[in-house]
């Protein structure tokens, strides 16, 4: 009798210490996700703010990376 008292009360301990895993993996995982959330909304700023600059771009005929000093194009 004992030993399947013991035997049940490994059990259930191994049972408690790995819901406990489960349980923090789970707080991780949720971070994690809003981790990335936050950074795919950064992520989706800035390529609005990239796109905005090349439509800037197109309307002025400059160049953003060099600093604007191309001037203006003309199409003649």
């Amino acid at each position: 009798m004992a030993v399947l008292s013991y035997g049940i009360s490994r059990s259930f301990s191994q049972l408690v210490a790995s819901e406990l895993e489960r349980e923090a993996m789970a707080k991780d995982m949720a971070g994690f996700s809003e981790t990335l959330r936050t950074k795919n909304i950064q992520l989706r700023e800035a390529r609005k703010q990239l796109a905005d600059l090349a439509k800037l771009d197109e309307l002025t005929g400059t160049s953003q990376s060099t600093g604007g000093r191309q001037g203006f194009r003309y199409g003649g």
